[in-house]
């Protein structure tokens, strides 16, 4: 896993994927989540929100 080869906790880790699923996985490990929602999809019903949507990746370094 990324926390033991990294050394650091999930909460340092930031997540990025167009996936709902993958974003709500990530999310639920404690990952810091942007999920790239280029279709303007609804997120998945598992209870773990992203910390930011975005619609495409122009706006990933503002938010890193």
């Amino acid at each position: 896993m990324a926390v033991d080869q990294l050394g650091v906790s999930s909460s340092e880790i930031s997540f990025q994927s167009s996936n709902a699923w993958d974003a709500a996985g990530a999310g639920a490990f404690g990952f810091k989540v942007a999920w790239i929602n280029r279709f303007g999809q609804q997120p998945e019903r598992l209870g773990v929100v992203a910390d930011a949507e975005l619609k495409d990746l122009a706006a990933l370094p503002e938010l890193l």
